[in-house]
């Protein structure tokens, strides 16, 4: 049986930590991981779930490793936005059959990076930087609901942020 509708997953946040190189004066590369939030993925309207006491279907665990070629806009002085985009791979780092299902695994899969943030450089050499990013993902989730397999499609989509310590050489 595949789930398409029937799945809701609540806004996940967490940190991540970044590094980068500058390859010209506003073109950089950077490279992130994030702490791995806990995604708990419940069911929606599915038939059982109220006769069970619960809407859990399952829980995951799961890391995001980026990379990001970003715009820097040098020219407002100390306080440089920048934008970026690239892509990643999201993992799964542990699967957790908390929930109705049994047998509960989630699905690895690449993603798309959106980014903008601003640097506050203090010298002209370092500064500080705070920054968002939207990740566009989607994977699939299954289970065992008794002898019935479950399938489902989701889309988790996270926002990251990431705040540090910038230097430019």
């Amino acid at each position: 049986m595949f789930l398409t509708e029937n799945v809701a997953i609540r806004p996940q946040y967490t940190v991540m930590i970044e590094g980068g190189v500058f390859l010209t004066p506003n073109v950089a590369i950077a490279v992130g991981a994030g702490v791995p939030p806990l995604a708990h993925i419940k069911a929606i309207g599915m038939p059982g779930a109220a006769a069970s006491g619960s809407d859990l279907l399952g829980s995951v665990r799961y890391g995001a490793a980026l990379v990001m070629l970003q715009y820097h806009f040098t020219q407002f002085g100390n306080v440089q936005p920048y934008i970026g985009m690239g892509g990643g791979y999201v993992a799964n780092l542990g699967s957790f059959s908390d929930g109705i299902l049994q047998n509960f695994s989630w699905d690895g899969n690449f993603a798309f990076a959106l980014q903008a943030g601003t640097d506050l450089m203090l010298t002209p050499n370092w500064g500080i930087f705070l920054d968002g990013k939207k990740l566009f993902y989607s994977t699939d989730a299954e289970g065992f609901s008794g002898p019935l397999p479950l399938r489902a499609h989701i889309q988790l989509d996270p926002w990251l942020a990431a705040a540090g310590i910038t230097y430019k050489y």
